[in-house]
């Protein structure tokens, strides 16, 4: 008993000497491992022990000495004890040992583990579809770069499927416009150029699956000759089959170019084997040959980027592809050289001399037979680049020309002059020539370039346009250069070299040398023609404008209200993530917010503070805290002069933390309206009495002179505005015009506030003659200012949106022909699809003869008097007053959905007459919003509550943009029929939607996340929409159908869940991940209001203990056994769908889990079922947690000890309890270390003693032993009951639990 005892005493010296604190940083001070002796003396009682035990009871015991002894410390001590058990067994003479079979015991304490480890990961969980440019998942999922494989947490035997390559989630992502960013970040790339096995895998899958989809697409099965596929129309399936190819070319080009991570020879050669595969099989093959022009495209695509970096012998794989891709016996004819699909179905040949003049080039002996198939077309092209005399006779030769021969300097030379020509931009270096002025490269032409050739046409434009500002020219630009080069700037694989480049060499240069009239046609540029420009960019050239040596030169109203637009459409359209992100970056770089919008527009830094509080909302960031936003407006607020206060009803839509900033920190000073009054009487008297100009421009332009109220009083008066006024607005200068519309908004504010009805049309006359015909008062600058500007009173706030109504009106009483005019004939004769048209710069051109942009310098020009060198009338190329007004729109219909029921002023209701004027009267405009969905989706979102009371706007707004945009995209362009009908019936109808309605929605989502090329949305062209992809699109448009309803968000949000709930027998099975995605990311992307059904669900399911009596939690939470065997049930699906909603949702909205477990779970769970279900649901969330916010991981750790109390004292015994210990030990070892302590040594020490026993190492909790003092007695006892309670699971490794 001496042997026993002293095993027993060194077991718990190890046990109780700290060394489980030490180990959980990874290592210990001193362990049994070096002690020699010690593991000797181990070996030697291990030896004792055994040889008492009965034969019949040998496996027992050492059953339980391999939990009980491998559970002592950390996983390396536990390895060294296996090893002392295993030296222990085989010194031993004891018959049954020789029988025993030591491997089943280790590989029953393996299998141990699997209840914990499918707790804390998505073991038979739906998997999750990340969306690029929706999903949150897509950002927190991390795979292994080597491997493609799950990062774990512990060493725990996780399931084999999360063990894998996850090929399919990549592919998946990668599929998907717009995701090579996003499959960077997943997989961990760095530009160390190693070469990445997965990616080369994933784009050799990638290419092999867009074939089988090409080939089984309506015109390809329909339609046996390539020529006869419709490439010239940008609406069709061909189109987008198209798009297609091209983004499987332009993310190869994409990583290669960035990371260098691809090795081409062994990427070929792959494709070649995977190809040979679908060769094989009848079917496959034909997919092959169908869609063999556009796969030869693509790689014509890589090689023109690869060619040049190989040698001629990595390329020999290619051959193979010839043979399987061209088995005709007889020459193929000629395509017709007038379509454009001729460039396509000669892209092999043009191959095939590529990698002729690169063996020449190489000197390697080429004596390789092209395919007889082949053979007329590389003879074709073979006599036009030996012919230098030859002449293109359409622009088709000329892409034929150049994809041909770009590997022959002096031959693609001689090509890339004619593309030069076409676009009549090609300057030579002794004398600049500046293009003539016509129309730019179509899209469909520009496509069917090879990459070499659009980078080499992307650094031409760009050093056209350097020579130019260098050179000081003051000739415009050409419209058609700038809108080619923008559509080459829409290329993924272009965009950063253009980028880069743009803001490295171009912009200095023309910033350098004060070439205004460039700088607007590029802010314009940046503005209205490139759309997947990243908000960096846009803030780095913002940035770069308004630095003080730039912007004290640039005294120029035109210049500086395009500056102002181009910030206010940024910031109203950046992504609610990118704008947390970007504004975290500022706050870690001094406060950078500063850099990129002027310093004395207080309109903008208001719409920053409004965009800030959206981002906190939408991103459920409101839950957590936001000091780091309160830092930057606490930074404004000591670093500029403005007013950035808010009125009370903005103040109740701000997030509770922001608006308490505000109510502690501005305090609005009252203004004597009087004094203010009698100032502009006086100043007015004085411009009446004066009568020197000198003195007049002296006293007038001086800081603190209210000279706009001077102006607005003239023109009441019929007073005639003289020269002498322009001389001082110029003298006044930008900045000091932007305080003088303050002020001015306080006059006619003061002049409202008095006014009879009577008088009303006078009032206008004058504020109109100060727009329109004295062009001293921008309109949008107005209307911006009337909607931010704060008055402490709520008449004069509501005066403000009433000016604003008088301003945008258009009946009988106020025609407002000015305007309205110029709407009418620019929606009437432009489109916002610019792209498509050769002639849209003419047509805007023509525009601007008609209503030409003017102001004041105009007046000073025509009476021949001088004035500031810059303030001259620039020539727009992109922009209008029509598209300038349209950020100013946004902001004005949020601020009235801000301002609530009000009394009628003038005998008008304010919001539904503001509402009235931009939406119904205006409302055409929005045919030109380059983000409606988004705008729509932040609008309800954000203003969800408001809304409720104010149905009619919120309906008047998505019905008014779906209708400006219909006519353009189509009718099913963004919403589905039923909601469209919907807008013919009046709002006293009740709405009452079925289960099939929301069947159907949903039904749209699946669709596109199963194949994007089957989107029920309109075809669109995503390098020029406001979403990235086909996917993001959907969910979007998903989400404003469903905010847009006239429901309760509780029964909106019920309905969904019961698409899957209460209809998942009649949904197709194989596609059941998809449906519960689609799901999950659509509540993701709602107000809480619809989310809030999801938490509902869970409590009604725990408010009835007996629907989870006596079931198998862990059974029910693997939910992809349970339905591939047809054995699942409600709660299993509601388990899933709950896991995915998690994965998809806001960090923000995900950390307040223990807020629900401790106010909603805590007080009504009673047995240990729930507490396991319980366990099920947040286990998964942990890892995202803990990467994210390791804080809400304690939080709901202290939960769980608490609620597990509470089962203590509910039940008799727990018949899990050793599933729950291995859980919580795991949350100490990988999660919260000693971190809650003190928290949760209350809860634990509450436990009846023997499960008390089985935790006290969390805590080092000192009990009372009650252990018989015999161990070797104690070590029978346990082992004839398996060494358990009650069942035969085990804990996680490293854990005594005895």
């Amino acid at each position: 008993m001496d042997s026993e005892f002293r095993l027993n005493q060194f077991m718990d010296n190890v046990i109780e000497c700290d060394v489980l604190d030490e180990t959980f940083a990874g290592f210990t001070k001193n362990t049994i491992e070096s002690d020699k002796m010690s593991r000797q003396i181990l070996q030697d009682n291990l030896v004792k022990i055994l040889q008492n035990v009965p034969p019949e009871m040998m496996e027992n015991v050492i059953q339980f000495f391999v939990k009980r002894v491998s559970k002592i410390v950390n996983y390396s001590i536990s390895r060294m004890l296996f090893e002392v058990l295993e030296a222990a067994i085989l010194t031993m003479s004891h018959p049954a040992v020789s029988e025993l079979k030591f491997s089943k015991l280790v590989a029953a304490f393996i299998d141990s583990f699997r209840p914990v480890a499918d707790m804390v990961s998505f073991h038979g969980r739906p998997p999750t579809f990340p969306i690029v440019g929706h999903s949150l998942a897509a950002t927190i999922i991390k795979l292994d770069n080597a491997t493609g494989k799950y990062k774990h947490k512990g060493q725990l035997p996780y399931d084999m499927d999360l063990e894998e390559p996850q090929m399919d989630l990549l592919y998946f992502i990668m599929e998907q416009n717009h995701s090579r960013e996003t499959i960077a970040h997943m997989l961990s790339f760095s530009k160390t150029k190693e070469r990445s096995v997965i990616l080369e895998k994933l784009l050799v899958e990638m290419i092999v699956r867009t074939i089988v989809k090409c080939g089984q697409m309506k015109f390809t099965m329909e339609n046996d000759n390539f020529e006869k596929y419709n490439l010239e129309n940008c609406d069709t399936e061909t189109h987008q089959m198209f798009l297609q190819w091209q983004n499987v070319a332009s993310s190869s080009i994409y990583y290669e170019f960035c990371y260098q991570n691809i090795h081409f020879p062994s990427f070929l050669n792959d494709l070649a084997g995977r190809l040979q595969e679908l060769q094989s099989r009848e079917k496959t093959n034909q997919y092959l040959i169908k869609s063999r022009e556009f796969f030869m495209w693509t790689l014509l695509q890589m090689l023109s980027r690869y060619i040049p970096k190989h040698p001629f012998d990595n390329l020999l794989s290619i051959f193979r592809m010839y043979d399987m891709l061209y088995p005709e016996t007889t020459a193929v004819p000629l395509p017709d050289l007038d379509k454009i699909n001729c460039i396509y179905i000669l892209s092999a040949a043009s191959s095939w001399i590529l990698l002729s003049i690169k063996a020449e080039h190489d000197k390697v002996r080429f004596n390789r037979t092209p395919p007889i198939g082949l053979e007329e077309h590389i003879k074709f092209l073979q006599g036009l680049i030996s012919n230098p005399s030859f002449t293109p006779s359409n622009d088709f030769i000329v892409v034929l020309l150049c994809n041909t021969c770009m590997a022959n300097t002096e031959r693609y030379t001689a090509a890339f002059r004619f593309l030069e020509n076409m676009l009549g931009s090609r300057s030579t270096p002794g004398a600049l020539q500046q293009p003539r002025n016509q129309g730019p490269i179509a899209m469909n032409f520009l496509d069917s370039i090879a990459v070499h050739s659009r980078f080499n046409l992307t650094t031409h434009i760009m050093t056209h346009f350097n020579n130019l500002a260098q050179s000081k020219s003051q000739q415009p630009l050409s419209s058609g250069v700038v809108e080619t080069y923008s559509r080459m700037m829409s290329y993924t694989e272009n965009e950063q070299l253009s980028i880069k480049t743009f803001l490295n060499q171009l912009l200095p240069t023309v910033l350098r040398y004060h070439c205004w009239n460039y700088l607007l046609n590029f802010l314009e540029m940046f503005s209205y023609r490139l759309h997947r420009v990243g908000c960096f960019t846009r803030l780095q050239i913002l940035r770069n404008v308004l630095s003080k040596t730039i912007f004290s030169q640039m005294n120029n109203v035109q210049l500086y209200g395009c500056i102002e637009n181009m910030a206010l459409k940024n910031i109203n359209g950046f992504n609610s993530i990118d704008f947390l992100n970007l504004s975290a970056q500022m706050l870690r770089n001094n406060f950078e917010v500063l850099n990129f919008l002027p310093i004395e527009s207080e309109e903008l830094y208001k719409v920053y503070v409004l965009t800030l509080s959206r981002a906190i909302h939408i991103t459920g960031m409101e839950a957590l805290s936001v000091s780091w936003a309160i830092d930057i407006i606490a930074n404004m607020r000591n670093t500029l002069n403005l007013n950035l206060s808010w009125p009370e009803f903005t103040m109740n839509c701000l997030p509770l933390q922001v608006a308490k900033f505000y109510q502690d920190n501005y305090q609005q000073q009252p203004s004597n309206k009087t004094e203010f009054r009698l100032a502009v009487d006086e100043e007015y008297r004085k411009w009446k009495a004066m009568t020197n100009e000198g003195d007049l421009v002296k006293h007038f332009s001086a800081p603190g002179a209210l000279f706009y109220c001077v102006l607005y009083k003239l023109a009441l008066d019929s007073e005639t505005i003289t020269p002498v006024v322009y001389q001082i607005l110029d003298r006044i200068g930008v900045r000091g015009q932007i305080m003088q519309m303050r002020t001015f908004i306080e006059c006619l504010v003061d002049v409202y506030s008095t006014l009879t009805k009577q008088q009303s049309p006078q009032i206008y006359t004058a504020l109109s003659n100060l727009i329109w015909k004295y062009n001293i008062i921008p309109l949008e600058r107005l209307l911006l200012c009337l909607a931010l500007r704060h008055f402490e009173s709520d008449s004069d706030q509501q005066i403000c949106f009433y000016i604003i109504y008088q301003l945008l009106r258009s009946d009988k009483d106020v025609p407002n022909i000015e305007l309205t005019s110029r709407v009418r004939d620019f929606v009437k004769d432009n489109s916002p699809e610019h792209w498509k048209y050769s002639n849209w710069a003419e047509k805007h051109a023509a525009y601007h003869s008609q209503y030409p942009e003017e102001f004041y310098f105009k007046h000073l020009q025509e009476a021949s008097v001088q004035g500031n060198a810059n303030a001259t009338t620039l020539q727009p190329m992109f922009s209008n007053l029509c598209l300038r007004l349209l950020p100013i729109f946004d902001v004005i219909i949020h601020r009235i959905i801000e301002i609530g029921p009000s009394p009628k002023t003038l005998n008008v209701s304010v919001s539904e007459a503001v509402a009235h004027s931009i939406l119904t009267v205006n409302g055409a405009l929005y045919k030109f919003h380059d983000q409606p969905i988004m705008y729509l989706y932040n609008t309800l979102h954000y203003y969800d509550i408001n809304l409720r009371v104010k149905n009619t706007i919120k309906r008047k707004l998505v019905y008014a943009i779906y209708n400006a945009l219909k006519e353009v995209r189509g009718r099913n362009w963004a919403f589905t029929e039923k909601f469209i009908s919907m807008e013919a019936r009046s709002e006293e109808e009740d709405w009452k939607l079925d289960d099939k309605y929301y069947l159907a929605l949903i039904g749209r989502v699946v669709e596109t996340m199963k194949d994007h090329l089957k989107c029920p949305l309109s075809p669109t062209d995503y390098r020029f929409n406001e979403f990235p992809n086909a996917h993001s699109h959907i969910v979007y448009v998903t989400c404003v159908e469903l905010m847009a309803l006239p429901c309760k968000a509780s029964d909106v949000g019920n309905a969904l869940l019961n698409v899957v709930l209460n209809n998942h027998q009649g949904l197709p099975r194989e596609d059941i991940d998809l449906w519960i995605n689609g799901i999950a990311m659509v509540l993701a992307s709602l107000p809480d209001g619809f989310t809030a059904a999801i938490n509902d669900r869970i409590i009604e399911l725990l408010k009835n203990p007996a629907a989870l009596a006596g079931l198998n939690i862990q059974q029910l939470a693997d939910f992809k056994n349970n339905h591939h065997y047809v054995n699942e049930c409600e709660i299993s699906y509601l388990m899933a769908i709950v896991y995915v909603f998690w994965s998809h949702d806001a960090i923000g909205r995900v950390c307040i889990v223990h807020k629900f477990l401790k106010e909603r779970v805590k007080p009504i769970i009673q047995t240990e079922e729930q507490y396991l279900f319980i366990c099920y649901l947040v286990g998964p969330l942990l890892n995202r947690l803990c990467n994210e916010r390791t804080r809400t991981v304690m939080d709901i750790t202290v939960e769980l000890y608490e609620m597990l109390e509470i089962i203590d004292k509910k039940i008799a015994r727990f018949n899990y309890f050793d599933n729950i210990c291995d859980l919580m030990y795991h949350l100490k070892y990988m999660f919260t270390g000693n971190h809650i302590i003190k928290e949760i040594e209350g809860p634990i020490g509450r436990l009846r003693p023997q499960y008390l026993h089985k935790l006290r190492f969390i805590t080092n909790t000192t009990i009372t032993n009650t252990e018989p003092a015999d161990a070797a007695e104690a070590v029978q006892r346990e082992a004839l009951n398996g060494g358990t309670d009650g069942n035969n699971n085990t804990g996680v490794a490293g854990v005594a639990r005895f």
